[in-house]
């Protein structure tokens, strides 16, 4: 069974200050740690500071990247070669959803972050 008082001294002795929860500092991170809140080290809040910076970059990529996704139900990539490979008046002849919506695909992989 978890000691926490056992736990509070390991922590203090390890140099992690300890979280009062009756008088928390809302603008530092929280980590519990078998049962015993602890604010984040310096170099815990620049590691975690870094993952989110990182995070903020990839996200527009990973969202666009999940549209796409969602658009290879209805249309995957073979369907839009077929398409590009169809001279103007087969294409011409396809149903307009169809039409619409690999020229939607198109005009979404057109707006892909870098």
């Amino acid at each position: 069974m978890l000691d926490p008082e056992k736990n509070r001294q390991e922590l203090i002795a390890k140099g992690h200050e300890l979280v009062d929860e009756n008088n928390r500092d809302p603008g530092r991170r929280v980590e519990y740690e078998n049962g015993v809140a602890r604010y984040y080290t310096p170099a815990e809040e620049d590691q975690r500071g870094a993952e989110e910076a990182a995070d903020a970059l990839a996200k527009p990529l990973r969202l666009w990247k999940e549209d796409m996704a969602a658009t290879d139900a209805a249309f995957p990539r073979a369907v839009e070669d077929l398409h590009d490979a169809m001279d103007a008046d087969t294409q011409a002849r396809l149903p307009s959803a169809t039409k619409n919506g690999i020229m939607a695909k198109k005009a979404l992989r057109a707006t892909r972050p870098e």
